[in-house]
């Protein structure tokens, strides 16, 4: 709530106060600090199991990086010229991303790493 009463102050005057100047520099790190721990510790107990999709995730982690370039860089073009709102866009192309990449690095990258000389 403090962050936003200082944000609030900063982004509706033309000068902000002093006061509201040094609030930001104090309160904005902590505020950023405690959200990440927060993340890692909520990170910790809940994604730190041996769960079957996250351990298919894993053997797959690094084909999806090679491939996940594609869906990011074309599927905004494609999207830009539509009515859809910017966050209705942004979910699209997150979840497309992840289904692409998973698919092409499932099907077609480990059966073709199986028949090729360098096998893992």
């Amino acid at each position: 709530g403090l962050n936003m009463l200082v944000l609030k102050n900063i982004s509706s005057s033309e000068s902000p106060e002093l006061i509201a100047k040094i609030g930001f520099c104090v309160v904005y790190p902590l505020w950023a600090l405690s959200f990440c721990g927060l993340f890692l510790s909520f990170g910790y107990r809940r994604w730190n199991r041996p769960r079957k999709s996250i351990v298919n995730l894993a053997a797959h982690s690094y084909n999806m990086y090679l491939v996940h370039y594609v869906v990011p860089f074309t599927l905004p073009l494609l999207l830009s010229h539509t009515a859809i709102p910017t966050f209705v866009k942004f979910v699209i192309v997150s979840i497309l991303t992840l289904v692409f990449s998973y698919a092409v690095s499932a099907f077609v990258m480990k059966p073709l790493s199986k028949i090729t000389l360098f096998n893992n």
